[in-house]
């Protein structure tokens, strides 16, 4: 299955003609999380910020999901942690 997700991101992101959206990067990383794929969550995390989309609460908790099922605690820790320094 994240073969499948991972090659409609990727056309989505590729083509330009439907952009991704809040949802379609949780599911993603939703995928990357239950397949134990670092990589490529690591690159739509990266995707997410360099096209400027808001990291909001649902990419975050993908995020924490992510790090955390791949053993990554520190960063799921950083992700969990960064909906509170955004609001100071």
């Amino acid at each position: 299955m994240v073969a499948e997700v991972e090659g409609m991101f990727r056309s989505m992101v590729a083509e330009g003609t439907v952009a991704p959206n809040r949802v379609t990067v949780a599911v993603v990383l939703t995928a990357c999380r239950d397949a134990g794929n670092m990589v490529l969550g690591r690159w739509v995390e990266e995707w997410v910020r360099s096209a400027g989309m808001e990291v909001d609460s649902l990419i975050d908790s993908a995020l924490v999901g992510m790090y955390e099922k791949c053993g990554e605690m520190v960063e799921a820790g950083a992700c969990l942690m960064a909906p509170l320094t955004r609001m100071l």
